[in-house]
């Protein structure tokens, strides 16, 4: 894995230097022109054999909101009808997402595509600073079972498998020697490492580190706070937001609101009608890729849901449908935990399990200082969160995590398709 990684960080290095990416770039960083919407409906009804369906409403009406919304379900099957007829068939690569959702659809890209997408995390990265020592703490495994392993580039990768209280500080010194300024993690991983910082240590001072960047899954509030409290106010956390399809894109900076780019995906929010704890609207991002358009997707329905403040401001990423839960009478709501950051400071890693309608098992790994007491205090705070459920706490070693080293927020032993 490190081999192919260190290519794909070179190759990455390169094409920072090609036209297209420096075209992409200044795209972002443009002000948004809502003129643009018309001109890719316009260009997909005219080449994207998908959208011929939607000529006469378009032709008719031309009003962006009546051309209806579009999900996965519809896409499966036909992915290759979403592309235009003036890219050339042999340039396309064929990816997949990843099914959290509980649909698997193809993805579509070419060079140019790929090239451009890179734009959007390098200003994310950017908001840490330039030039950076990372080290990546996600999937990618180092050499021959090592924690650790410089890649080049600028890149360090630590294994995110093998962290323990007994190697915390190999971590933490690899960190200081390697002169580490940012850190790239997924936040399950990121999470373990910190608490596990925090149980060692308590706070901990890293003076080359400037900054963490997380992507790929949802990182909480709480969660935030824990960083800060560890590791200092000067890190400086940026929260990035993006997925497979490269409809939309943002990033949070410091816990402030999420900033939709919209250069990069023209974002809509549908409004679900629900609430979060905290009385702020719950509604699915709806997107138009603009930048990454290999795939034209119009009015896409991510499945992704923010929280929405009194002024609109986007608070929070909640996560997909499959990070809801489904109580005994079979209704869906957001999972949201009010688990106290007291009780956070004990738990080196957590998960969601529903092994039936109605159940809620909140699996944790200790730390040392866990016991008894903490354990009835968590169950507590889950009873309180969620009186639709029968709440249990269940404490295990361990945390399985998927073939991509992600770690499932919820995860259940029965189907959602019944409660679609």
């Amino acid at each position: 894995m490190s081999l192919s990684y260190s290519l794909y960080a070179r190759l990455r290095k390169l094409a920072r230097k090609l036209p297209v990416y420096t075209h992409a770039r200044r795209q972002l960083l443009q002000e948004f022109n809502p003129q643009i919407i018309n001109k890719v409906v316009d260009a997909a009804i005219d080449n994207v054999p998908f959208y011929a369906r939607y000529k006469d409403l378009w032709n008719t009406q031309h009003q962006f909101d009546l051309l209806p919304i579009i999900r996965k379900v519809d896409v499966v099957g036909h992915e290759k009808e979403l592309i235009s007829r003036s890219i050339p068939r042999f340039l396309l690569h064929c990816g997949v997402t990843g099914g959290t959702s509980g649909v698997t659809m193809k993805v579509y890209n070419t060079p140019f595509s790929s090239i451009r997408r890179f734009a959007m995390p390098d200003l994310a990265y950017e908001e840490i600073g330039r030039n950076l020592r990372v080290a990546e703490l996600r999937k990618h495994s180092p050499h021959n079972g090592a924690i650790y392993e410089d890649i080049g580039s600028n890149r360090v990768l630590l294994s995110s498998f093998q962290m323990t209280c007994d190697n915390v500080n190999e971590y933490v010194d690899i960190l200081k020697h390697q002169r580490i300024e940012c850190i790239h993690a997924y936040p399950s991983a990121l999470m373990v490492f910190i608490r596990l910082i925090h149980n060692r240590f308590g706070t901990l001072e890293l003076s080359s580190l400037k900054g963490i960047l997380t992507s790929s899954e949802i990182l909480q509030a709480d969660d935030k706070l824990l960083i800060k409290h560890v590791l200092g106010d000067s890190v400086k956390i940026v929260d990035y937001f993006g997925q497979s399809e490269a409809v939309c894109a943002a990033y949070s900076v410091d816990g402030g609101p999420f900033i939709f780019n919209n250069n990069f995906g023209y974002v809509e929010f549908l409004d679900t009608g629900q609430l979060s704890p905290r009385g702020y609207k719950i509604a699915e991002i709806i997107a138009t890729s603009l930048l990454c358009n290999t795939m034209t997707l119009i009015r896409f329905g991510t499945e992704d849901y923010v929280e929405l403040d009194r002024d609109g401001n986007v608070v929070s990423i909640i996560g997909r449908r499959a990070d809801t839960l489904v109580d005994k009478n079979g209704n869906l709501f957001t999972c949201f935990a009010n688990v106290s950051l007291n009780s956070l400071k004990k738990i080196s890693n957590y998960q969601f399990w529903q092994p039936e309608p109605g159940i809620l098992v909140y699996k944790l790994v200790p730390t040392k200082d866990f016991d008894e007491s903490d354990r009835l205090q968590v169950l507590s705070e889950l009873m309180g969160t969620f009186p639709m459920l029968e709440c249990r706490v269940q404490v295990v070693e361990s945390i399985s995590k998927t073939s991509s080293g992600k770690q499932m927020r919820v995860v259940r032993d029965f189907s959602l398709a019944e409660y679609q």
